[in-house]
């Protein structure tokens, strides 16, 4: 089976065994990552190797318990927002919009109204000053 390397320039990516990876991670696997989920965010480092090892992520995101998920309203992304994720705050996106949520109190959005995907991370940091 071939094996395959990228390193990962957008957003997040959790793999099929719940391993998270962050920007600037590199990413070994069989699967064709540029294919499935596209060249702006995997870019593949090498032609296909035999024999190479599975890499870990540099950073592990701690994982979301089940109940913040349920009460989430939209789909839960925060894997995608590692500045959020490391600070203790879930995002979530319900259509094209954006609500960040204290992981303690997920009843309310931090945000009145809803944020484009460029502006979770600065918001986030705007609640961290």
């Amino acid at each position: 089976m071939a094996t395959y390397r990228y390193k990962l320039i957008a957003g997040g990516h959790r793999d099929v065994d719940g391993r998270d990876y962050v920007k600037g991670d590199t990413i070994t696997t069989s699967r064709l990552l540029d294919e499935v989920f596209g060249k702006t965010k995997f870019q593949k480092i090498k032609e296909p190797e035999k024999n190479l090892k599975l890499t870990k992520p540099k950073k592990k995101v701690k994982p979301i318990i089940e109940e913040e998920q349920e009460s989430l309203d939209g789909t839960d992304v925060t894997v995608n927002f590692p500045l959020a994720s490391v600070n203790d705050f879930l995002v979530s996106r319900k259509g094209r919009w954006h609500y960040v949520y204290d992981k303690k109190d997920v009843t309310a959005p931090l945000n009145e109204k809803g944020l484009s995907s460029k502006d979770v991370s600065s918001f986030v940091h705007d609640l961290l000053e």
